[in-house]
Order: C-alpha cells, then sequence, then structure tokens
C-alpha cells in the first residue's frame, strides 16, 4: 500500500513537470503575417490586427509586436502597416516588412502609413524594398525608436522615402535610410519634430537641386545626435526655431566634415498637394525621373 502512495506521488510529480514545461515562453521572434489595415479604434479588436495584447490604454497599449510582413508580388499601392483614425495607445515592436520582388517601373509601396491618428509608437520596426518607408500624415503624438529603411525595389524612384506631413509632436530616434531614390525625409506643414540619432545617406540622384533632407514650412524641428553621411540638410521657405547640434556629416568614405550647413532651396520642392496626397496609384502620382546618364 505504502509502495502504491509513493507510485501516485511519482507519477502526479512527473505531470506537473511536464505541465510547467509545456507553458508557452514569451513571443520573442517574428512569424509571417499578412498586411494590416487598421481603421478607428474599433480596428484593434478585429481579426487580422495582429494584436497581441493590450487594452489601448496608456499604461497598457495594443501590442503588435514579432511579425514578419510581406508583400511577395507587386501590388499597386502595396501597403505594410496602416493605422488610420486611431486614437488608442498602441505600440509596434520588432515587426520586419519585405517589398515585393521588383527591378524596374515598379508601383507604389508604403510601408507604414500612420493617417489621422494619436499615441502611435513604433519600436524596432525594419522595412526592405519598399519606396516609402513611414508616412506620418495628419496625426500627432508619434515615437519612433528604432526604424530602418534599406533600397527602394526600383533605383530610379523619385520620391521622398520618409515623410511627417501636417503633424505634431513626432519624434524621430533612430531613424536610418540608406539605399534610397530621391530624399531620405521630408517634414513639411508640422511642428514640434525631434530627430535623433539618425543616419542619412546619400541621395541616388546628387546632381539634382532637391537635398536628401528636407525642411519646409515647419516649426520647432531639432536635429541632435543625426548622422548627415553624403547627404545635406535643404530649408524651404516658412523654416521657424529650427535647432541642428551634436550632428556631424561625413562624406561616403565616412570621414568627418563637421556639422551639415543648412542651405535655404525651393527650386524642385514639392508643393503641399504633391507631397501629402493621402493615397496614390503610378497612373495619377507623377512618375517624372531624371535623365538616364
Amino acid at each position: 500500500m505504502h509502495a502504491a502512495k509513493v507510485g501516485v506521488i511519482v507519477v502526479l510529480a512527473l505531470l506537473t513537470l511536464a505541465g510547467a514545461s509545456a507553458t508557452p515562453a514569451p513571443e520573442t521572434h517574428t512569424r509571417a503575417h499578412p498586411p494590416i489595415v487598421i481603421v478607428g479604434d474599433a480596428g484593434f479588436l478585429l481579426p487580422g490586427s495582429g494584436v497581441r495584447s493590450g487594452s489601448g490604454t496608456e499604461a497598457d497599449p495594443f501590442v503588435i509586436a514579432h511579425w514578419t510582413i510581406a508583400q511577395p508580388t507587386a501590388l499597386t499601392g502595396a501597403l505594410g502597416i496602416v493605422l488610420m483614425g486611431t486614437s488608442a495607445h498602441v505600440l509596434v515592436k520588432d515587426v520586419e516588412i519585405l517589398g515585393p520582388a521588383c527591378q524596374v517601373e515598379c508601383p507604389f509601396y508604403e510601408a507604414v502609413r500612420i493617417e489621422g491618428a494619436r499615441n502611435v509608437v513604433l519600436e524596432d520596426v525594419r522595412v526592405h524594398h519598399f519606396e516609402i518607408g513611414l508616412t506620418i500624415l495628419d496625426s500627432r503624438d508619434v515615437a519612433v525608436d528604432g526604424f530602418s529603411h534599406r533600397g527602394g525595389p526600383d533605383p530610379r524612384f523619385f520620391g521622398d522615402a520618409n515623410r511627417v506631413l501636417n503633424s505634431a509632436d513626432v519624434t524621430l530616434a533612430g531613424l536610418h535610410t540608406e539605399s534610397l531614390g530621391w530624399r531620405n525625409l521630408l517634414i513639411q506643414d508640422s511642428s514640434g519634430v525631434a530627430v535623433a540619432g539618425a543616419r542619412f545617406g546619400p541621395s541616388a540622384y546628387p546632381n539634382w537641386d532637391a537635398g536628401t533632407v528636407t525642411v519646409a514650412r515647419s516649426t520647432d524641428v531639432a536635429f541632435r545626435g543625426s548622422e548627415f553621411r553624403g547627404a545635406d540638410l535643404t530649408l524651404g521657405r516658412g523654416v521657424d526655431k529650427l535647432v541642428v547640434e551634436t550632428t556631424r556629416s561625413s562624406t561616403a568614405d565616412n570621414s568627418t566634415r563637421g556639422p551639415p550647413n543648412p542651405r535655404a532651396r525651393t527650386a524642385r520642392s514639392p508643393s503641399a498637394a504633391t507631397a501629402s496626397r493621402p493615397r496614390a496609384t503610378p497612373r495619377s502620382r507623377s512618375r517624372a525621373r531624371p535623365p538616364c546618364s
């Protein structure tokens, strides 16, 4: 009888250990997910939102994390993540967005679009082969901490790789862009934009009077601790309270030249209507390109 009790205890102990080992570990790797489009706060609760946890409050934001979003084919207007008209707190973290395979005359691609939204945080977002990495339009209270944008699918892409348009209280920390088309970043009609720890690469069209980073019709814009590697900072009209400090400019071989000198230019500056166009297709969006050398 005593031996039988011991056997039962041993079996229960083994089952307890097995149950403990079967408890799923916290998600730390990315898994495949289709493109995510969330319209309004109710969209966070719908299937396919990519939300893993959270209730949408400041203390407990919706968390969209550990996903790989791929566009396997060249679709017009291909998108990775869209947040439109949301006010709930959301954290997008550890997400990789892969554009479709395309070499020449690619359609319009946009990896992350935040439109008419607020209380958005992006952390460690990695974008590959999209013409436009990040658009922040008509939004406020948006914070970015780690956003890399490498290589548009069409090497002749003629547009803005990352854009902050008609928005306020935006922080861009750790924005790294390289191997892109025309302009790395456009800040226009915005206020309270802080860029820190950014790295900007050269334009694919260095002879065009455009500027690889451009600020226009904006106030309270600051660049701190950033690197302009073969890139420049161009000022359009209506810029007020611009701060550029602890920022360096370097040549293609990474030798330091000192802080970039903001230059006032207006040539070939995009109009507000063109720059802030909410959605576009190859037919409606100008695809003018410089002549091939």
